[in-house]
C-alpha cells in the first residue's frame, strides 16, 4: 500500500512539475510517455531476470531494491530543474516501479505457494487498489499545504521508501527465524549424538562390570 501510496502522485504531477520550470506543455505531457515505455522494459526485463538461475533465490531482494530505488528517484525528482533531469527521472522511475508491479504475483507464490496465490493476490491488489485511491488526493494535500509540486515528490519518495524499509524487515525476521531454526537442528542433532554417546558408554560400563562379575566367580571356584 505505502509502494502505490508513493507510485500514483509521480505520474500525475509530473507534467505539472515540469511546467513550474517553464518547459512546454507538450514536451512535459511527454515525459509520461517516457515513463510508459521504460514501464514496459522493466517489466519485461524483470520477469525475465527472475527466471535466471542467479536471481531466482532472491526475487525479494529485487523486489524491495525497485521500490526503494523507484521512492529515491521520486525524491531526487524534486530536486530537477532541467527537461533532461525529468527524462533521466522518467526512465529510473518507470524501469523500476515497472519491475515491482510484476513481481508481485512471483513473490507471493514464494512465500505462500501457488496454491493461496489467488486469496493472497487480491488481498495484495486490495491494498495496492487503495493506495492508488488515497494517494494522489494526499499528496495533492501536501502539495496545497506546502505550496510546491516538490512538497508531493518528497511524500511519495518517503511513503515508497519506508515500504521497502518495511518489506525488507519482514525479510529480516524471515531470515532471523530460519537462521535460530537451523540452529535449533543443530542442537538437537549434537544432543541426539551426545546421548547415543552415553548409551554407548554406558553398554561399556555394563559389559565392564559383567566381565569383572565373572572374573570373580571363576576365581572363587578356582
Amino acid at each position: 500500500m505505502l509502494a502505490t501510496l508513493g507510485h500514483s502522485p509521480a505520474s500525475i504531477m509530473l507534467p505539472a512539475l515540469a511546467m513550474q520550470f517553464n518547459i512546454k506543455s507538450k514536451e512535459a505531457a511527454f515525459l509520461l510517455s517516457i515513463t510508459g515505455i521504460a514501464d514496459i522494459v522493466g517489466r519485461v526485463t524483470f520477469g525475465v531476470l527472475c527466471d535466471v538461475k542467479l536471481f531466482k533465490k532472491n526475487r525479494q531482494t529485487l523486489y524491495v531494491l525497485a521500490i526503494f530505488i523507484s521512492g529515491v528517484a521520486n525524491m531526487f525528482c524534486g530536486l530537477a530543474s532541467e527537461y533532461w533531469h525529468f527524462v533521466i527521472y522518467s526512465c529510473i522511475f518507470g524501469l523500476f516501479a515497472g519491475s515491482y508491479n510484476v513481481l508481485t504475483p512471483v513473490i507471493l507464490v514464494d512465500l505462500l505457494g501457488v496454491e493461496n496465490l489467488a486469496s493472497s493476490c487480491g488481498l495484495a491488489l486490495l491494498f495496492q487498489g487503495l493506495g492508488f485511491l488515497v494517494g494522489p488526493p494526499t499528496a495533492g494535500f501536501v502539495t496545497d499545504m506546502v505550496g510546491d509540486y516538490q512538497s508531493g515528490f518528497y511524500f511519495a519518495g518517503v511513503a515508497m521508501v519506508i515500504s521497502a524499509i518495511v518489506i525488507n524487515l519482514s525479510t529480516f525476521c524471515t531470515f532471523f527465524s530460519t537462521l535460530k531454526k537451523d540452529n535449533y537442528e543443530i542442537d538437537r542433532a549434537d544432543r541426539v549424538g551426545n546421548d547415543i554417546n552415553l548409551v554407548e558408554h554406558i553398554k561399556n560400563e555394563t559389559k565392564i562390570s559383567s566381565d569383572l562379575t565373572m572374573i570373580k566367580l571363576n576365581v572363587r571356584s578356582i
